[in-house]
């Protein structure tokens, strides 16, 4: 096998492992987010930033100087990352993506009705 298809398989696994962790002990997640150009408030309050606006302000320039954004590729550009038969294994990996962040959103949802209840 080559090297990007045991790449793909390790971090699918790694995901299918968070899944599970996170199933097992909901009640110890502290949060979830996705990368993305657009600081969530929410991880700069668990990075340890204040909640005053200058507090987020500061971590919102901090996570945009550290970000490196995706742009979208091309069908040629996607074939030079992943070759078309490993294609199987990286929709794979995407669908676990899925499975964990979906997961992590309602988890979180669940203990913040929770605690307003």
């Amino acid at each position: 096998f080559s090297s990007k298809h045991m790449a793909i398989q390790m971090y699918t696994t790694m995901l299918d492992v968070i899944l599970a962790q996170s199933l097992m002990h909901p009640d110890r997640l502290a949060g979830c987010w996705e990368y993305s150009a657009v600081a969530d408030e929410e991880l700069g309050l668990l990075m340890g930033w204040d909640d005053s606006n200058e507090g987020m302000d500061s971590f919102r320039h901090t996570y945009a100087s550290l970000f490196q954004g995706d742009e979208d590729m091309d069908s040629s550009e996607k074939l030079e990352i992943v070759p078309q038969e490993l294609e199987v294994y990286m929709l794979s990996m995407e669908l676990a993506t899925n499975r964990v962040q979906s997961t992590c959103r309602d988890i979180l949802q669940s203990q913040r009705e929770a605690l307003s209840a």
